[in-house]
This record gives structure tokens, C-alpha cells and sequence, in this order.
């Protein structure tokens, strides 16, 4: 009895190995994507008086597990406190202010890149995983 018992935990756990494997690649591609998509979305920018895009301060962070659960962070380097980009520019340039009308280029961001995105989650359980 305790044969079929211990090869049932020893499957289970190489299925969650295979899980946490899957999940990591998924979001390893599709930070990238993001990443890509952002950058094609966003507007131009200034930084100390010099024409700049903002674009050139697209950056993601690398797998992380936080209460749990496994995330990445794709964004500008300065709303995720890195770089000389101000998180309060990348606002303005979204949103708009009283100069500049908005682009929203977060949201038209996301809308692009969630049937991509889905893919890629699929794509990457199915091939750890199986069908």
C-alpha cells in the first residue's frame, strides 16, 4: 500500500516541478512580448531638455515568486524605481495633462498583447505538460 502512495506523491511531485518550469518560461516570453508591444505603443518624451523616447526606458524584471505566487514586472525603469526616468512622466505621457493630450498607450498596450499573451501561457503549459 504504501508503494502505490509514495509513487503517487513522487508523480506529483514532478508535475509541480513541471508546472513551476512551465510558468517560469511563460513569463519569461511574455515579458519579452510586453516588452515589445510597449515599446511599439509608447510616445516620444523629454528628459532634462533633451528630445528622448521614453521608450528607450522599457524594462522587465526577471521571474519572482512575491506571497506565492510567480510575477514579472515589464514597465518604464523608473516606475519600478530603476533608472533616471520618473514614474510621474510615464503618467502624464498616459493619462495627459493640460499640454498634452493623452495617448493611453498602457491600455492599448494591454488590449494588443493579451490574445498574444494567452497564447504564450498555453503554448508553454501544453509543451512542459502535454496536451
Amino acid at each position: 500500500m504504501t508503494n502505490g502512495v509514495e509513487e503517487l506523491l513522487n508523480n506529483v511531485r514532478a508535475l509541480r516541478a513541471k508546472g513551476t518550469r512551465a510558468q517560469q518560461d511563460a513569463l519569461e516570453d511574455m515579458s519579452g512580448y510586453f516588452q515589445e508591444v510597449l515599446h511599439e505603443t509608447i510616445e516620444y518624451g523629454m528628459r532634462h531638455g533633451q528630445e528622448i523616447h521614453i521608450k528607450d526606458d522599457v524594462a522587465s524584471s526577471k521571474p519572482r515568486r512575491k506571497d506565492g505566487v510567480m510575477q514579472v514586472k515589464v514597465g518604464l525603469a523608473g516606475s519600478a524605481s530603476r533608472g533616471s526616468l520618473p514614474a510621474w512622466y510615464a503618467h502624464f505621457a498616459d493619462t495627459g495633462s493640460i499640454k498634452k493630450a493623452p495617448t493611453f498607450f498602457s491600455e492599448r498596450s494591454r488590449q494588443k498583447a493579451t490574445p498574444e499573451l494567452e497564447n504564450i501561457i498555453k503554448s508553454k503549459f501544453r509543451q512542459e505538460l502535454g496536451d
